[in-house]
């Protein structure tokens, strides 16, 4: 709630004077399915989720909306020491069978940042590849996927909390680009 709340405090008044805007925020899977030893983490994303709720009826009338992506596990820097077999173990409890990317967040952010999410708010979208459905039967002759797919060079949200005026485009310290190579 460290960064959340202030961005968020910060561009309200100007959002209201010009009647529009959006705020976006990231909190993460954890705040549905917290995994054992995470008993901190996961009552902060919970407070973010009651946040993004309550902000998103106070603003409405002025054509703000409030929205948040929940992403399930996506390899960033704060994740390079997982281990390889706690990583291999999340990928067996998703059905769709891989991590996620940050374009797959990007994705969704970008959309509730749009024109198109107009009449959204008080949203929460899960990117997790089904895992908030439950345990996963695989067997070992379905095909898995490898996760990226091939895409190069999108805009992922790099902190929670990333709030984006109409109109306004993040800066640096809101993005990063990811290039995977491919």
């Amino acid at each position: 709630m460290k960064s959340p709340l202030p961005l968020g405090r910060a561009v309200l008044a100007g959002m209201r004077a010009r009647r529009s805007g959006r705020i976006v925020h990231v909190d993460s899977e954890v705040a549905h399915r917290p995994p054992p030893g995470r008993s901190a983490y996961a009552p902060a994303e919970s407070a973010q989720l009651g946040l993004v709720r309550s902000w998103a009826r106070e603003p409405a009338p002025f054509g703000i909306t409030v929205n948040t992506v929940a992403p399930g596990f996506v390899p960033v820097e704060r994740h390079a020491h997982v281990e390889p077999q706690v990583r291999d173990a999340y990928i067996a409890s998703v059905p769709a069978g891989r991590i996620g990317t940050p374009d797959d967040i990007a994705h969704a952010v970008s959309f509730f940042a749009s024109e198109a999410a107009g009449f959204i708010t008080g949203q929460r979208l899960v990117r997790d590849g089904g895992r908030q459905l439950g345990q996963v039967d695989r067997r070992a002759d379905e095909p898995q996927s490898s996760g990226a797919g091939g895409r190069t060079s999108h805009t992922a949200v790099a902190r929670s909390g990333a709030v984006w005026e109409a109109g306004a485009k993040p800066t640096q310290g809101e993005v990063r680009t990811c290039d995977d190579g491919a």
